[in-house]
């Protein structure tokens, strides 16, 4: 079954490769910009019947596609299951930022500074800030005692909304490597390196090389000893401490996060036969 794909230009590098691929294995590919607030000149996202197809691009046209599009699956990402105080439940006690952490609003960051500190900031200057929601308003920070002023300055530059809630961890700086899996129900079907020791680095795993294959031993544990999934498909980060320990960064979604070094040939047959699969299966119930 023909597979339309949308991909939204100018968000991942491998943007020109997938679309190639997605070609030559008999699909279909609706490669366009997004502008944003221009229905007429997003139009081109708009089916006549329900068409079998799959997302990748930003998460701004990701929501607009969900709530617009006749595209099925579509869009896979079930928004809420992405917020840390939604998956922490399932996946926190694998988490490095979930070890210790406290979420709250980000208007009443500044004032439980003092607080916070003194529980989180035990063995450096520093706490590590995140926004607990998927949608990331902004990256990741840390706050140093030193430089609160123009840490905070950096956070609210992205002006996020007082009752977004936000989590706070202990920082740590200690990372080593980080790692992509893509993720199908219970199944790893490809992955790799991203980063190391704190610069983008892409490769393909080596499966001669412990430390990538104790990651991807990790990402399977915490699969093995878990039942919940944020979606059909999506993607986990594995890293690696300087003592060599290995924990669960955060998971992402599969439509809108940059897939690096892994396989492409495996992503599009994978997910094309899992977007066939549900789309039959769909159909079917609307017919009955």
């Amino acid at each position: 079954m023909m597979i339309t794909w949308v991909l939204e230009k100018n968000i991942f590098d491998n943007e020109q490769a997938l679309f190639s691929l997605i070609l030559d294995k008999g699909h279909k590919v609706i490669f366009k910009e997004y502008y944003p607030f221009d229905d007429k000149g997003n139009a081109v996202f708009f089916f006549d019947d329900t068409t079998c197809g799959v997302f990748r691009g930003s998460l701004n046209l990701a929501r607009y596609l969900k709530n617009m599009c006749k595209l099925y699956p579509g869009v896979i990402y079930e928004n809420d299951n992405y917020n840390c105080s939604t998956y922490f439940n399932h996946f926190g006690k694998f988490c490095l930022n979930a070890r210790e952490y406290m979420i709250i609003p980000i208007g009443d960051l500044e004032r439980q500074l003092p607080f916070l500190f003194s529980k989180l900031a035990t063995y450096s200057d520093a706490i590590f800030v995140r926004p607990d929601s998927g949608n990331k308003q902004f990256t990741g920070q840390l706050i140093r005692r030193s430089t609160v002023e123009s840490d905070l300055k950096q956070i609210k530059f992205y002006d996020p909304d007082d009752n977004e809630l936000v989590v706070v961890s202990k920082a740590f700086s200690n990372i080593v490597a980080e790692y992509r899996f893509v993720i199908i129900g219970d199944e790893i079907i490809t992955g790799c390196q991203y980063n190391y020791k704190g610069k983008h680095d892409e490769r393909k795993l080596d499966s001669d090389n412990i430390s990538d294959v104790n990651a991807k031993k990790m990402a399977s544990h915490i699969l093995s000893n878990t039942t919940w999934r944020p979606d059909d498909v999506f993607i986990m980060d594995i890293c690696k401490t300087r003592n060599k320990l290995y924990h669960m960064l955060e998971i992402n979604c599969f439509s809108c996060a940059g897939l690096y070094a892994c396989d492409m040939n495996i992503i599009i047959d994978s997910v094309s036969k899992l977007a066939e699969a549900k789309y039959k299966a769909d159909m079917a119930d609307i017919e009955i």
